[in-house]
C-alpha cells in the first residue's frame, strides 16, 4: 500500500537520534485516514533542517490499533509527508516549508 502527499497536522516525535528516527504517537487528521493512530513507526530516513520538518519518509509503519475497526496496516510506504504541528520532546518545531 503506498500513499503520497499526505499532510499531518499533528505528530509528536519523542526520540531522535542521528540515523533513527522513533515516533510512538503519530496522529492522522484530515485525510482519508481520519483517527488513524500509529502507535510505532520506524524510519530509515528523517530529515530535520533546522528544526523544519520538510520531508519524512517511512519505509516500514505498523499501526497497532485504528480507532474505527482495530486493523492492522503493515509496511505502508509514505513518500512525502509535511508535519504542520510538530513537537520535539514536548517543544514545538517550526515546520514551515
Amino acid at each position: 500500500m503506498t500513499m503520497a502527499s499526505i499532510t499531518f497536522n499533528h505528530a509528536i516525535f519523542n526520540h531522535v537520534t542521528d540515523d533513527h528516527t522513533m515516533v510512538y504517537h503519530l496522529t492522522l487528521d484530515c485525510t482519508a485516514l481520519n483517527l488513524l493512530i500509529v502507535n510505532y513507526v520506524s524510519t530509515d530516513y528523517a530529515k530535520l533542517d533546522y528544526e523544519t520538518v520538510n520531508h519524512v519518509i517511512f519505509s516500514c509503519i505498523t499501526v497497532e490499533h485504528m480507532a474505527a475497526n482495530h486493523a492492522i496496516l503493515d509496511h505502508a510506504t509514505i513518500n512525502d509527508m509535511k508535519v504542520n504541528d510538530a513537537k520535539f520532546n514536548g517543544t514545538p518545531l517550526d515546520t514551515t516549508i
